[in-house]
């Protein structure tokens, strides 16, 4: 029974892996046999468009690597003191454009004076994006995304609270305990 549920997860994650990796693709595709045709130009716009989704891809190819690390139980964490205002600004401001041309408003909220943290200053970076891409991704023209920190102890443990919050439709409450679930 396990393997069969082993087998069976492997297959639903390769369908998901096919998926994701599938639509911006997709859209590379699309966009160069436009350009190709000669029905769109092959102007900044176009480039740009074309660079952001083979950043995403580069981002599910990089997700994916980090996935099989963590499986294997080979994934580990660089813990340091670090700048968590640092780490949150440059996890958020390349999602900006996106939000603006999207018409959802992108807020940061960084209390003066945050203490360093002990923390993987990569992994953090990466878990907040993938949270504000959702969030942008769920939140409709008009909404608003902020992103949030504060801090849960005294200053000498420093231990702080990352709260990503979007005005979008949200999970189904039946949905609820099926979220880490892949």
């Amino acid at each position: 029974e396990d393997l069969e549920r082993a087998e069976g997860q492997r297959r639903s994650l390769m369908a998901d892996v096919a998926h994701e990796l599938r639509t911006p693709l997709s859209n590379i595709q699309g966009y160069l046999e436009a350009v190709h045709d000669g029905l769109l130009q092959p102007d900044t716009t176009t480039m740009d468009t074309i660079y952001q989704q083979v950043l995403h891809l580069t981002r599910l190819v990089e997700d994916l690597s980090l996935l099989a690390l963590a499986e294997a139980g080979a994934l580990t964490l660089s813990l340091q003191p670090d700048s968590l205002e640092d780490v949150l600004r440059r996890a958020v401001e390349p999602f900006r454009p996106r939000a603006e041309a999207k018409g959802v408003a992108l807020s940061l909220e960084i209390p003066p004076r945050l203490p360093l943290v002990q923390m993987d200053r990569t992994r953090i970076a990466q878990v907040v994006a993938n949270l504000v891409e959702n969030a942008i991704v769920h939140t409709p023209e008009g909404g608003r995304v902020t992103v949030s920190a504060e801090m849960t102890a005294p200053e000498s443990r420093a231990a702080a609270r990352i709260t990503v919050a979007d005005t979008g439709e949200g999970l189904n409450p039946e949905d609820l305990p099926l979220v880490f679930e892949r």
